[in-house]
């Protein structure tokens, strides 16, 4: 894929961004990334997706750093399996599809230890502050430089992606369909971590109102 891609064939990060990248942190990423590449490091840095001429600028002159546009599945696919680490610093994160897809692969994540970041990767990565560009950097130096740390985070990922399965994403919303409103929960807490899998859709679907149709009791919800 490095060859299909025309990038030197050498070990290297990799990140998955969009047009935001302030959002992404990809400013910090860069900087910590040369700060490593200043220590020794010869990984490369592959940052994928849509990006913009500012982000262009800020990577101008930077050796190792690799931008590529859009890219097929396929390809990044490859991409992923081939990294050392999947880089995620947001300042922000909802969940962070990419950091699953990447535990899928069995590729470890550097990603930020707030908002949901660490409830996805759990203890399978390496959470740092997004806002400390040491830390960054030193988390990427220490993946590095550790063969046994990439392999034992590396098993780890690759068991965590499990617990965000289609499969078992499908089991639970069976298990949602199968309460019945009328009767008690008697064992509260495993409804509790349930209801993490209800949507708008289910809800109302689980409780209709029988004088209007799905539209409006989504909009009176």
């Amino acid at each position: 894929i490095l060859s299909k891609l025309q990038i030197p064939d050498q070990r290297y990060f990799l990140h998955i961004g969009e047009t935001n990248f302030v959002r992404k942190n990809l400013e910090r990423l860069i900087e910590a990334f040369s700060k490593c590449r200043n220590s020794g490091l010869k990984h490369n840095l592959i940052i994928a997706g849509k990006h913009t001429l500012e982000l262009e600028n800020i990577c101008h002159n930077k050796p190792g750093i690799f931008l590529l546009d859009w890219i097929p599945n396929d390809d990044l696919l490859e991409l992923i399996q081939g990294a050392d680490a999947f880089l995620l610093p947001s300042i922000h994160e909802g969940f962070g599809m990419p950091l699953v897809e990447a535990m899928a692969c069995g590729i470890p994540c550097i990603s930020s230890n707030t908002h949901s970041p660490p409830k996805v990767i759990a203890d399978s990565g390496i959470l740092i502050n997004p806002y400390d560009i040491s830390e960054i950097a030193n988390a990427m130096l220490s993946l590095a430089n550790n063969p046994k740390l990439l392999e034992v985070l590396s098993e780890k990922s690759l068991k965590r992606s499990n617990d965000f399965s289609w499969k078992k994403n499908a089991q639970q919303i069976f298990e949602l369909y199968g309460i019945d409103p009328n009767q008690p929960m008697n064992n509260f807490e495993h409804f509790y971590d349930l209801a993490a899998y209800r949507t708008l859709v289910t809800v109302c679907d689980f409780f209709p109102d029988e004088k209007q149709n799905m539209i409006l009791s989504l909009l009176r919800f």
